[in-house]
């Protein structure tokens, strides 16, 4: 995000490696679904509820980008936005 928001990358770099992230996190849950069961005193972080949606945020506003919703301007706008409350979780 932050070498997006710096203009490291451009948005369509940022766009396709967030949207990747996001498929091998889903793909990752998807699996953890599966295990999870066999783990009876597993106690998720507090601290961590609402992150998953930031990210789903974030991921479908990349397809908003895709979709041509907004301008490129628009989008980092959107980005530089939701980044503050990203970083309260890391």
């Amino acid at each position: 995000m932050e070498n997006f928001i710096n203009d490291s990358i451009d948005a369509e770099e940022f766009s396709d490696s967030f949207s990747g992230l996001h498929r091998k996190t889903v793909d990752a849950h998807d699996t953890f679904e599966i295990d999870f069961e066999k783990l009876e005193d597993f106690q998720p972080d507090p601290r961590s509820n609402g992150f998953g949606s930031l990210m789903t945020f974030v991921y479908r506003e990349c397809e908003g980008l895709e979709e041509e919703y907004y301008t490129k301007e628009q989008f980092k706008d959107l980005v530089r936005d939701v980044m503050p409350k990203i970083q309260q979780y890391l």
